[in-house]
């Protein structure tokens, strides 16, 4: 019986080609290719945020927020103020509750006025970023060529007020990854048709 292969045959063997093992003699893997690089980056030269560059949001946005903080924490007090009727307990812990919870209202609505300030968006050659916060400050940047679906959105008091929200989506994503608010309609919808087109240059 006559088989073909190299098996058994000690010349066919010696030509033979060698296995992938054989190019790695050390077993650590495949060695990068000879142009391969991966320089240190100058974290001082990277191209920066400017503050000057973010646009400031609508000013009934202001009021929006106020509204919703004050309506909120007028809630909560009538809430204090009803449990503290019915609960048994002394005059005076019925006026600290009512205090304490008239405090934190003004409170919060003076930090809402505040933070107003610090909230801004700007749109850059290729991505969009949204800041905010006063004690706690936060800055959220989407590269356009990670954005799968962009909308616009306006609650009941944000109609009122004749404002909008410009949502942005990235893929797989199933919320918003960010959200503008307090824009005008007509320029949330201006920069919702931007954000597509620039979308699908860098895509």
């Amino acid at each position: 019986m006559n088989t073909t292969g190299s098996f058994g045959d000690p010349e066919a063997a010696a030509h033979s080609t060698p296995s992938a093992e054989s190019d790695d003699p050390s077993g650590s893997g495949p060695s990068p290719p000879p142009d391969f690089r991966n320089d240190p980056l100058d974290v001082a030269a990277l191209p920066q945020l400017d503050e000057d560059h973010y646009q400031a949001l609508h000013p009934a946005y202001r009021t929006v927020r106020v509204l919703t903080t004050v309506s909120g924490w007028l809630g909560v007090t009538v809430v204090t103020i009803l449990a503290a009727q019915l609960a048994p307990a002394p005059a005076w812990v019925e006026t600290l509750a009512i205090i304490t919870a008239l405090v934190l209202t003004v409170g919060a609505t003076v930090l809402v006025w505040v933070e107003y300030a610090y909230r801004g968006w700007t749109l850059r050659e290729h991505d969009v970023s949204f800041r905010r916060g006063f004690l706690s400050r936060s800055v959220t940047t989407v590269p356009f060529s990670r954005v799968q679906h962009v909308s616009v959105s306006a609650g009941a008091i944000e109609r009122a007020f004749r404002l909008a929200s410009l949502e942005i989506f990235t893929a797989g994503s199933g919320s918003a990854d960010l959200v503008v608010p307090g824009l005008s309609p007509a320029t949330a919808e201006r920069t919702r048709e931007m954000v597509l087109s620039r979308t699908r240059l860098d895509g």
